[in-house]
């Protein structure tokens, strides 16, 4: 356009008077710290990553004759929690004393809750993963008859863990062909997941 840019040459960036006299004519802009997100995060957010990936939903949900059948439309994920919460404490000290400290754990111990339902809404029964190997009759004692408590090293998914829940997920699911829509995690992307599946008639959609 033959206008002159008042950018640094040397830097070919804006200097801050640009970027205050920029703000001052737009105050619906303001200065905010920016949250980190890794690359796969910002590939969900781009519209045409976005639309491709309700394309392939939509022609997947009509290859397999489930488009029509919200029963038969499943989505799994998973929720790790801490066992341990750090909350702040009450206690008794010194007035005028500017810190107070308690001794906890640095690091609280972890277990995932594998949650999966249909379309229509409807559950099934979760599977809990504990850290550790031995499994203790007690932790079972207080979850819904059916659900499944596995152990795996660090108490998250792992791709055999994950061919464990695609059998437990098999005691609950309808008869006939079914769509099973999880993540991209790497403990869910492998040859014997997908054995697993088309053995029971799933058709599996990473997001």
């Amino acid at each position: 356009m033959g206008i002159p840019h008042k950018f640094d040459r040397g830097r070919a960036m804006a200097d801050r008077k640009w970027v205050r006299l920029f703000l001052k004519r737009h105050p619906d802009i303001s200065r905010r710290k920016a949250q980190h997100m890794n690359v796969a995060g910002a590939a969900k957010l781009n519209r045409f990553i976005v639309n491709d990936y309700f394309q392939k939903l939509r022609d997947v949900m009509t290859e397999s004759g489930v488009i029509n059948n919200p029963q038969c439309i499943f989505n799994m994920d998973e929720k790790g929690c801490q066992l341990n919460l750090h909350k702040q404490q009450v206690v008794l000290a010194k007035k005028g004393s500017k810190r107070v400290h308690m001794i906890a754990e640095e690091h609280a111990e972890n277990v995932t809750i594998v949650a999966c339902g249909n379309a229509l809404g409807q559950a099934i029964l979760p599977m809990i993963l504990m850290k550790g190997i031995r499994k203790k009759i007690e932790w079972s004692l207080h979850l819904p008859p059916g659900s499944v408590i596995e152990m795996t090293a660090k108490g998250s998914m792992t791709t055999e863990t994950f061919v464990k829940w695609i059998d437990h997920f098999s005691k609950f699911k309808p008869t006939g062909k079914v769509l099973l829509i999880f993540d991209g995690a790497s403990s869910h992307l492998d040859q014997t997941i997908v054995d697993a599946s088309e053995k029971r008639y799933y058709f599996i959609l990473p997001t």
